[in-house]
């Protein structure tokens, strides 16, 4: 029988289950006897086998002393079948029959979790993985990180952490036909378990295998052997943990001759080599002089035997070693320290498995091998890493079975051990984060911290090659210098705009740095390119820069408002803190929060500085996108904030259109590069790839920069292109534009790399927001039957995986073009520049059905990933992609089991940003089919056990999003607690201090008033407003939040007297929190006014409106949308006064800011179009007050739809213009459209039922259907009457036409009765001489007339016209209709001839109308 032995010093233990390893005990004896019997060496001398060593490990080290003596533990030989076996698996070769993770041992070891409380990480934790040990007791660390932490958020853009690494990427250097047993078990044992191991805590594991697939000549490719290389050093960067594997046996392996030579290496060649030699190197190398150094190089050297042993080139296993742990580079990271070697050798082997396992007897490549293996040794030893020998009796009998039994073992174990340590080193960042964070949620801060490091990275990649410009970047920093004001910096694609403002950025940080803060006024420094002096500042300003769309927080206004919000509560925290933003703003959208939060901070005289580069890479369907009002109204217009400054970029396309309109906002555009400039840039860029290129290709590249437009773009594509070109060549040529190179570097790669293989990756790069990740594009290319077919040209790859070389290859001919993020903790990879992104979906994707096959792949990709890595670690790379692919192949039902099945997950999301990221994905759907689905999967979305989060975060979001009250009702109420019974939870004596229950009372309330159930609301919202006022105090923001919603109930249910007593306590809190002067106070005084409004109160309600005015044009500016719509409340309030000019003037300066900031087609503009409208047909002024109703009507469709309330009510509006013009036909067609739609959308009770009937009934009466309209009109005034009070001005128009259709009638006393009530409500409310007065007269007048009393009839008619001649035009209709009613009671009761002629008549009439009033 035969055997095999491995050595190694027992240095770290584990902390598997003991229990575990003691069931293996006897395996343990047996396998050793095994060994003893086939007389295998036992003990090796210890320098020459190690394993990693860490003296300070803990959670790993139990594993050690249990179960590592050589692996042997996992292993047991059957007698019977002389095989090895693990527990309940048989392995033949390395061809295993069970799955590694269905073996009971390695079952186990899947359930381990990381200790509950965190533990000291060994020193050989990975330089990127961010820890500090709490038990070392040294807090040094933990300080220099937060001054760290503070200077990012602070916005020093030449700061940033590195980016997080979720990857092991274990690099696997061997000889080819020698270990293709080990591989192929490495592939199909291993790693599918590694894989699984590590998923459960958010960690991929790859192994890379770059000459994988491949044989022959293939091997011999220069070109591959450069990948290889590379792929070394991307192993190393990107793993968190073991990135390089050796594998050495007794075999050298093939040996290339030098790809390039340098000067000095050729010169030797030449002479001291032989004729043979020379003519060799003469024959295959050139002087290439674009490469700095110049060198010679060759693309297929031949005879290589001879250059090879000249130069004494080493195998191409062993350049990789030299790569991966030999060379200096490796040497001085310590790259052995995360590298593991495995030297295998045989004490017999046959003459027939000689060639496969050994070279030639060549005693100089003997030679060559061993000092090979013993330098690995050494880098190893020295670096602490991993090295173990295998003695092996023979490759042909069963001690091949337990060597590669015991192999895989462990390579599995280190691994696993890898995992777990950078498990706990997480666990005790996350302690440490937890501990800096105070105040806020580590993941908020976690990932605030992350998302400015991506953006300051992205700036550092675009200044690092910046040249020029010194003019545009100068005026630039003086703007952000000059204290408040908005620039926007506009260009075509390609100009450099990103570049500049990274530019910007880096000078700004410069000056920061170079500056001393004074207390005084007066600062100076002097910048390259920009002189700055006698800046105003008192304090240090802070930076905040965004680079729109390159990840999911920047990509659209909401989460981008979101985003600077967290990072100026962590640069100001005790200023944020103070002014509770949570509190007092829990009601607004980021956008309003970020205006709150900038104004506070302006008030305190901090200095903010906001870049944001690139609008109109928001999301398309994003409002903000061509509406900067939507989200940065402090910053743009006339109402800018002092000591704020803002830097916009921006295409020249729709997205400038409405900037351009703003006021008082600077507008660059970005000048081409001058000649002097490109040429300049040119150089850096060659630089940069350390090239050099000869005079006529330099030539022909600046020639095409001029004709393009002198664009950077054109400069950065033409460099990348000419890496390739030699200095000899002089075929080459640069494609004239930007674009068409574009599609001349799509071609070569085509060419290169395999037509399917390059569609399939720009496809996916281009597709999935934020790039795609290495993992990623190889899970997906697998089952790609069109990349896969197209890929194996050699041999089939194990487990049908994709080649690493080909992907590496693609990346590596890509990587001029694209650039690396660290997105929602992946490593991924996208293109550089926007034009790119769009040549590509043009080249690649015009085709909707494959556009359509990407998403699902990448959808089906992604839902197969765990909702979380690990306790406390949500997925977030998931949760986004998964809703984002749904939406895009409208597979709404499946979306909604996600949601459903990741409700707990989706914690992540309860940002108000995140909220409407997942409700804009539905709303891309038809309506029906939306509402089918949510209200399907609904119910699922929360369980009995749900938590309190979750289930406020459904219920919230279908509330808000969807309007599904009912069913968000019915999950609000799961989170009530038990020990309240519904029968005793609004009485006095209930107390409740538990804030949930309190947040939860208030959101039941709030679902029934937009159910318009007003007397359930009213129950929840007292008895929370009560507890909020009694635990948290009348000035806090919950309880004024309670507030403001009984305020809104009292309004809607027409409890006006109760609306006054909660909008006077709002208004008076609010002076006394805020000041007079604060938005919050302006806010509270419209509420006020709109109490006195609804309550026929005018007067007062025009007081309070011009307050709110007055604070809101202080602190907004004239031409601002809050002023706008402010200059709308006084335009209706002097209207309903009866100051009809200076109604029209306030509303038609209303829509003109809003026609410049929004333009014609806005919904907001549609609703001061709407009011113009109204008070144009109040003058009587028709034909222009239907051309605007219809103007807002059509906008009002498009934008809101035909069923929408507020499209709805311009039936109604329309309607009444028809009365008013006489034409019946259409208008009793719109007034009964009208009323059927309301009923059919409100409750039955509700005001605009009344407003709808009455408005129906004064058209009957003028159509003489005088029973429809007593109907309508008493079932009008009984509602009014119920709802709004007997006092109301709007139950005195229902009073108006029931005495009208009761006149008509013959019931004259009754009319009189409801004419006199009428007449009363409106002396009382609106004053004598208000225009509605008129139609009280009017009304008398008719009732007098009808009793006979000719006198009083007259008298009345005489009023009405008396008002109508005060307060109107005189072309007003209803002046032309008291003037009819006039002479009708004149002829019908005088002597009409002789009434008209006398003066004192008039005088008289006119005198007592003042007398009255008096």
């Amino acid at each position: 029988m035969g055997g095999c032995a491995s050595t190694g010093k027992k240095s770290r233990e584990h902390d598997f289950d003991q229990s575990v390893v003691n069931a293996h005990d006897e395996t343990i004896k047996f396998i050793h006897g095994q060994l003893s019997m086939r007389g295998v060496q036992e003990d090796q001398p210890m320098d020459e086998s190690f394993s990693r060593t860490h003296s300070d490990s803990d959670a790993s080290d139990d594993l050690e002393d249990a179960m590592y003596d050589i692996g042997r533990p996992w292993a047991q030989v059957d007698s019977a079948h002389d095989t090895l076996t693990d527990s309940n698996v048989t392995v033949e070769r390395g061809n295993v029959t069970v799955e590694r993770e269905d073996r009971d041992f390695w079952k186990q070891l899947l359930k381990w979790e990381p200790p509950s409380v965190p533990s000291s990480v060994p020193p050989s934790v990975p330089p990127s993985v961010d820890i500090v040990s709490e038990s070392d007791g040294d807090d040094s660390r933990e300080t220099d990180l937060d001054e760290l932490h503070k200077t990012i958020f602070e916005g020093h853009v030449d700061v940033s952490l590195p980016p997080k690494k979720n990857n092991i990427c274990i690099l696997l250097a061997s000889t080819i036909t020698d270990y293709s047993e080990e591989r192929d078990l490495l592939f199909n044992d291993v790693l599918p378990y590694l894989q699984r191991y590590g998923a459960k805590f958010g960690i991929n594991v790859e192994i890379s295998e770059m000459r994988l697939g491949l044989e022959g000549e293939a091997i011999r490719d220069y070109r591959i052997v450069d990948t290889c290389l590379d792929e070394v050093q991307r192993c190393r960067e990107e793993s968190i943990g073991i990135s390089f594997c050796l594998m050495v046996g007794d075999l050298y392996g093939y040996t290339p001759p030098p790809r390039k030579l340098t000067t000095d290496e050729y010169d030797r060649a030449i002479s001291e080599g032989d004729d043979q030699l020379i003519e060799l190197i003469n024959k295959y190398y050139y002087l290439d002089e674009n490469l700095i150094p110049p060198s010679y190089v060759t693309e297929h050297a031949r005879e290589e035997e001879i250059i090879t042993n000249f130069f004494g080139t080493p195998s191409v296993t062993e350049l990789m070693a030299v790569a991966g742990i030999l060379g200096e580079e490796a040497r001085n990271s310590m790259a052995g320290n995360n590298a593991l070697v495995y030297e295998r050798n045989f004490q017999n082997i046959t003459d027939d498995a000689f060639s496969l396992y050994c070279d030639t007897n060549d005693d100089d490549r003997k030679d060559k091998l061993d000092k090979f293996k013993r330098a690995s040794w050494r880098a190893i030893e020295d670096d602490q890493g991993h090295y173990r020998r295998f003695e092996v009796p023979s490759p042909d009998d069963e001690s091949m079975q337990i060597y590669l039994t015991e192999f895989a073992n462990d390579f599995c174990y280190q691994v696993v051990s890898d995992i777990r340590r950078v498990v706990i080193a997480r666990q005790n960042e996350d302690s440490m984060l937890s501990r800096l964070s105070t105040g806020r949620t580590k993941d908020q801060y976690h990932a605030t911290l992350n998302e400015i490091s991506l953006h300051h990275a992205h700036a550092q990649s675009r200044y690092n090659t910046f040249v020029g410009r010194e003019g545009i970047v100068g005026k630039l920093v003086d703007h952000c210098f000059s204290g408040k004001g908005a620039l926007v910096l506009t260009g075509g694609s390609g100009t450099g705009k990103t570049s500049v403002l990274s530019e910007v950025a880096r000078k700004l940080d410069e000056a920061i740095h170079a500056t001393t803060f004074h207390s005084d006024d007066s600062i100076s420094s002097d910048l390259s390119g920009s002189q700055v002096s006698s800046r105003s500042s008192k304090k240090k300003p802070v930076i905040l820069v965004r680079f729109l769309g390159i990840s999911p927080a920047s990509s659209t206004s909401e989460s981008v408002a979101e985003s600077l919000i967290h990072q100026l509560s962590l640069a100001y925290p005790h200023i944020v803190s103070e002014y509770s933003m949570d509190d007092d703003h829990v009601t607004l959208r980021p956008p309003e929060k970020l205006v709150h939060l900038l104004r506070n901070l302006s008030s305190r005289h901090e200095r903010i500085v906001m870049i944001l580069d690139s609008i109109d890479q928001l999301d398309k369907n994003d409002p903000g996108r061509l509406d900067l009002k939507t989200w940065l109204p402090p910053l743009v217009g006339s109402g800018t904030l002092k000591n704020v400054v803002l830097l916009i970029s921006t295409l020249p396309n729709e997205c400038i259109e409405p900037i351009q309109a703003l006021p008082n906002i600077q507008i660059e555009e970005i000048q081409p590069l001058t000649l002097d400039e490109g040429s300049s840039l040119l150089d850096a860029l060659c630089q940069k790839y350390s090239r050099e290129l000869r005079s006529a290709q330099r030539d022909m590249i600046l020639e095409g920069f001029k004709s393009e437009g002198k664009t950077a773009l054109y400069l950065t594509m033409a460099v990348t292109q000419s890496i390739r070109w030699r200095s000899w060549d002089e075929s080459v040529v640069v494609a004239p534009t930007v674009n068409e190179q574009i599609k001349t570097l799509f071609e070569q790669l085509r060419q290169d790399l395999g037509k399917e293989l390059v569609k399939f990756m720009a496809s996916y790069m281009t597709l999935i927001p934020g790039g795609v990740s290495v993992d990623e594009i190889r899970r997906i290319a697998s089952v790609d039957e069109l990349v896969t077919n197209e890929v194996f040209k050699f041999n089939k790859i194990p487990g049908n995986r994709m080649p690493p070389l080909l992907l590496a290859r693609v990346r590596e001919r890509l990587a001029p073009y694209l650039e690396e993020r660290n997105i929602d903790g992946e490593q991924t990879f996208n293109w550089c520049h926007q034009q790119l992104r769009e040549a590509a979906e043009k080249e690649f994707l015009s085709d909707p059905e494959y556009r359509k096959q990407v998403h699902t792949h990448a959808y089906q990709m992604f839902s197969k990933q765990p909702d979380r890595h690990g306790p406390g670690h949500i997925n977030d790379r998931k949760m986004h992609q998964v809703p984002y692919h749904l939406s895009k192949i409208e597979n709404w039902s499946e979306f909604g089991y996600f949601l459903a099945s990741t409700s707990e997950a989706l914690l992540t999301e309860t940002s108000q940003a995140g909220q409407a990221r997942y409700a804009s994905y539905w709303k891309l759907s038809e309506e029906k089919e939306k509402m089918f689905a949510v209200v399907e999967f609904a119910p699922n979305f929360v369980e009995k056990d749900s938590t309190t989060e979750t289930i406020f975060f459904v219920g919230d979001f279908l509330k808000e999003y969807f309007d599904l009250y009912q069913v968000a009702l019915d999950i609000y109420k799961l989170a009530l607690d038990p020990k309240y019974p519904s029968d005793t939870l609004f009485d006095e004596g209930t107390q409740i201090s538990d804030q949930q229950q309190l947040d939860c009372m208030y959101r039941i309330g709030d679902t029934y008033t937009r159910m318009s159930k007003y007397a359930e609301a009213l129950k929840w919202l007292e008895k929370s407003y009560a507890e909020l006022h009694a635990n948290l105090g009348p000035s806090h923001g919950s309880t004024l939040r309670a507030l403001t919603l009984l305020s809104r109930l009292a309004k809607e249910s027409g409890r006006h007297e109760e609306a006054l007593e909660f909008d006077t306590t709002l208004f008076d809190v609010s002076v006394s929190k805020f000041g007079p002067t604060d938005e919050f106070v302006a806010d509270a005084a419209r509420q006020l006014a709109k109490s006195h409004y609804m309550g026929g109160r005018y007067k007062k309600a025009l007081g309070y409106y011009e307050q709110n005015f007055t604070i809101i044009r202080q602190l907004f500016g004239f031409r601002h949308p809050n002023t706008a719509d402010a200059m709308n409340s006084l335009g209706v309030s002097n209207t309903v006064l009866g100051n009809y000019a200076q109604g029209i003037r306030f509303c038609e300066q209303a829509y003109d800011v809003k026609e410049s900031l929004y333009g014609i087609n806005h919904s907001d503009t549609a609703v001061t179009i709407n009011n113009l409208a109204s008070l144009y047909h109040l003058n009587g002024i028709h034909d222009r007050a239907m051309q605007l109703y219809n103007q807002a009507w059509d906008i009002k469709k498009k934008t809101l739809g035909r069923a929408h309330p507020d499209t709805i009510k311009m039936y109604g509006q329309v309607g009444r213009l028809y009365h008013d013009q006489g034409d019946y036909e259409k208008a009793l067609t719109r007034l009964l459209e009208n009323l059927r739609l309301r009923e059919k959308i409100l409750p039955h009770d509700h005001p605009q039922i009344a407003v709808a009937k009455n408005s129906l009934a004064a058209l009957y009466v003028d159509m003489s259907e005088y029973e429809k309209a007593k109907v309508l009109a008493q079932e009008s005034l009984d509602l009014r009457i119920r709802l709004l009070g007997e006092e109301h001005p709007y139950t005195a128009f229902s009073h108006d036409t029931l005495a009208r259709a009761l006149l008509a009638l013959g019931n004259i006393n009754e009319a009189k009765d409801h004419a006199l009530v009428s007449y009363r409500i409106r002396q009382r409310m609106l004053g004598l001489r208000h225009p509605r007065m008129a139609m009280a007269y009017m009304t008398l007048a008719r009732v007098k007339s009808a009793q006979d009393d000719g006198e009083h009839a007259e008298l009345n008619a005489c009023k009405a016209k008396a008002v109508c001649v005060d307060s109107l035009p005189k072309d007003h209709p209803l002046l032309d209709e008291c003037e009819k009613l006039l002479k009708q009671m004149l002829i019908k009761h005088g002597d009409l001839r002789k009434k008209i002629t006398d003066k004192h008549y008039w005088r008289s009439s006119r005198s007592f109308l003042v007398t009255e009033e008096e």
